[in-house]
């Protein structure tokens, strides 16, 4: 899987050190800004393989959660 990204190169498959990949929110507003960065519309079919690469994201966009 790629990211869903325009022109972005990363692939889950071939993954680069350090990017991870990540799907969208369920929650409805925070969905609404992740659709908003990625430029795409409400027309975009969202789907478990449609993800987001780390390279799109701040070190401040993370919750570090301790396992």
């Amino acid at each position: 899987m790629s990211c869903t990204v325009s022109h972005c190169k990363n692939c889950q498959r071939f993954r680069s050190e350090g990017v991870s990949f990540h799907q969208f929110p369920k929650d409805r507003k925070l969905l609404k800004k992740w659709l908003i960065v990625v430029k795409k519309d409400d027309s975009f079919k969202l789907t478990k393989y449609k993800l987001v690469c780390s390279d799109h994201f701040t070190t401040t966009d993370f919750i570090v959660v301790n396992e």
